[in-house]
């Protein structure tokens, strides 16, 4: 069933048990935003979300309720891999890039090369096929990772920045979801956080989280155009 064709039968019903005067009550915009809400839950979405800011190339696809995925370490090979892979995944899950509802991707922070690659890929992506983009933080894809691993809902993630720095937040679980109030940017000494609150240090993401943050964010409208996704870099005076 179509996104339009939901839309309409749900109008259809709302007409014929509440008529004009739910409208008349509501206002169109809530109309329009309940409307929104209903045919999310009634179309299956297709999310296509990757990140390339570590180490790893991680590719997601929601379709037909179900999840494909590609996680493996891919050191300074995400260029040459990331639109094969991508290319890969929708062909088994036999969707097209048109087909999908949405693009999310990690900007970072993490490698500077890894998080170019990721950002200019959706840019490309999204732009070409008028795709909206949901944009993630890395850092946060990986917080999301390691609650669904051990159920903390407290935690600090950090990852390497090199200059014997690191990139860190501390994330608390909120409505499902790992978030933040700040990414920082420190030396090892500099990463406070209470005892009590675990630290993890260049743990890895999983494609779950990856998926699961994008479902949440879409699901709420956040997302933006193509072209005004911009990377997450925390630092300016490094390549690499």
């Amino acid at each position: 069933m179509s996104k339009q064709l939901a839309a309409i039968l749900l109008i259809g019903l709302f007409n014929e048990f509440h008529g004009d005067s739910l409208i008349r009550k509501e206002g169109c915009a809530s109309i329009c935003t309940l409307f929104a809400k209903l045919t999310n839950l009634i179309v299956m979405t297709t999310l296509l979300a990757f990140d390339s800011s570590g180490n790893h190339l991680v590719v997601g696809l929601k379709a037909h309720n179900k999840v494909y995925s590609f996680n493996q370490p891919a050191p300074q090979q995400h260029a040459q891999l990331i639109l094969p892979t991508i290319q890969a995944i929708l062909q088994q899950a036999q969707v097209t890039l048109g087909g999908c509802d949405a693009i999310a991707v990690g900007c970072g922070p993490g490698s500077f090369m890894g998080v170019r690659i990721a950002v200019a890929t959706a840019q490309g992506l999204g732009y070409g096929c008028e795709k909206p983009v949901i944009v993630l933080s890395s850092l946060q894809i990986v917080a999301q990772s390691i609650y669904r691993r051990t159920q903390q809902k407290k935690i600090v993630v950090s990852c390497d920045a090199r200059k014997n720095e690191f990139y860190w937040g501390i994330f608390t679980l909120q409505e499902g979801i790992m978030v933040t109030a700040e990414e920082k940017l420190s030396a090892r000494d500099l990463i406070v956080a209470a005892d009590d609150v675990p630290i993890y240090q260049d743990e890895k993401m999983d494609v779950a989280a990856l998926l699961e943050l994008a479902e949440y964010y879409f699901a709420r409208g956040q997302f933006q155009n193509a072209l005004a996704v911009a990377p997450i870099y925390l630092r300016n005076d490094v390549t690499g």
